[in-house]
């Protein structure tokens, strides 16, 4: 469903809300040539996310690393199965400390596209 229509549907029904809520699976993906209040939404939908999340793929292009270090810090906890990520344009320093002991035990598939992880010091 797109995001739009999500947002519609969530505004008329208390029970499409909580079930939002709990999808485990979020797909987040800019539309062509759209950054405008995007990262607004994104921030949103991940904030008020129960925490229920097995799969995220998040497919942006020229978001700012705040946002994703941000959104990748809310969302990928213990129980995430599958992280997709595709910043495009630029390379993204993916945090090693993102990968806790919980989240490591429970990944199972990790997609990194234009992403490095920094040297320690």
């Amino acid at each position: 469903m797109p995001l739009r229509d999500a947002a519609r549907a969530t505004c008329l029904s208390r029970a499409f809300l909580e079930s939002w809520r709990c999808h485990p699976n979020l797909t987040l993906r800019q539309p062509n040539g759209a950054v405008g209040d995007l990262t607004d939404k994104i921030d949103r939908i991940l904030r008020n996310h129960s925490g229920c999340l097995k799969v995220l793929e998040l497919g942006l292009d020229g978001i700012s690393c705040r946002y994703l270090d941000s959104w990748l810090r809310t969302a990928v906890t213990p129980g995430i199965e599958e992280l997709t990520l595709r910043p495009f344009r630029w390379k993204y320093n993916i945090p090693c400390s993102l990968f806790s002991n919980g989240v490591r035990k429970s990944i199972r598939y990790l997609k990194l596209g234009f992403c490095t992880f920094p040297p320690h010091s």
